[in-house]
């Protein structure tokens, strides 16, 4: 097999390895073309959705709870102590 050059450091690279040691990228190869790549929208996972929608109705739940529950506390501590 052959050896070549890192065109971006100059270092001698075996054909085996893909990536240089400065980050150079062998197999990366600009292909020319007439009309610009539209780039995709990156598409959420549905799970990763449902999670956070959980968690947000879940923390609400927990507030209202404690705006619950600590006045009636505070109530019936103060019935008992009479």
């Amino acid at each position: 097999m052959e050896q070549t050059n890192c065109p971006s450091c100059g270092k001698a690279r075996n054909p085996s390895i893909f990536i240089c040691e400065c980050g150079y990228d062998f197999n990366y190869k600009e292909e020319q073309s007439s009309t610009p790549e539209i780039k995709e929208k990156k598409k959420r996972n549905p799970a990763t959705v449902i999670f956070i929608i959980l968690h947000i109705v879940a923390a609400l739940f927990g507030f209202i709870w404690l705006i619950i529950t600590i006045p009636a506390h505070l109530i019936y501590n103060a019935i008992i102590k009479k």
